[in-house]
């Protein structure tokens, strides 16, 4: 999968040790950065692209962009929809709204959502397509109140390689 970084935005290569140079670049702390921290080694293991905006960072908490592909035996708009409304149950996530898409060129969903976390509310911006048995996603996520004006720009970069 390929996506674009906006200008402002630093790709973390997450397998090459870079994450945590990332995040002391930085200078994120506390809850913030072992949020951020946990985040990037779930990611790791799924093989995914990750980016944080610099200057959100500053502000307390970093607006991030994942992007990844994991198996999956969905196959159509109807499944991905009950899979990803599950899956928000699971993580608490309130205020989540799921509409058709095109993802990639394809049939996919956009999710929209908040989570309560230790970094305080963060809202999540998603789409996603199930293509040749894979699920795929592009998840932005903010502090509430803070998403990027161009998160539909970055979630429309997102390309199946």
């Amino acid at each position: 999968m390929r996506i674009s970084i906006p200008k402002g935005w630093e790709d973390i290569q997450l397998t090459s040790g870079e994450a945590e140079e990332g995040l002391a670049k930085l200078g994120l702390k506390g809850a913030n950065q072992e949020l951020l921290r946990q985040s990037m080694e779930q990611l790791k293991q799924r093989k995914a692209v990750y980016a944080i905006e610099a200057e959100s960072a500053v502000r307390g908490y970093a607006t991030n962009v994942n992007a990844l592909c994991v198996p999956s035996p969905v196959t159509s708009i109807e499944q991905l929809k009950t899979g990803t409304r599950a899956g928000m149950s699971q993580l608490g996530a309130s205020d989540v709204q799921v509409t058709d898409a095109t993802v990639a060129g394809r049939p996919g969903i956009r999710t929209t959502y908040v989570l309560k976390s230790a970094a305080g509310a963060l809202t999540g911006h998603q789409v996603q397509v199930a293509q040749d048995g894979r699920a795929c996603s592009l998840t932005i996520t903010s502090k509430q109140g803070e998403m990027p004006a161009n998160a539909e720009d970055i979630a429309n970069t997102m390309e199946l390689v």
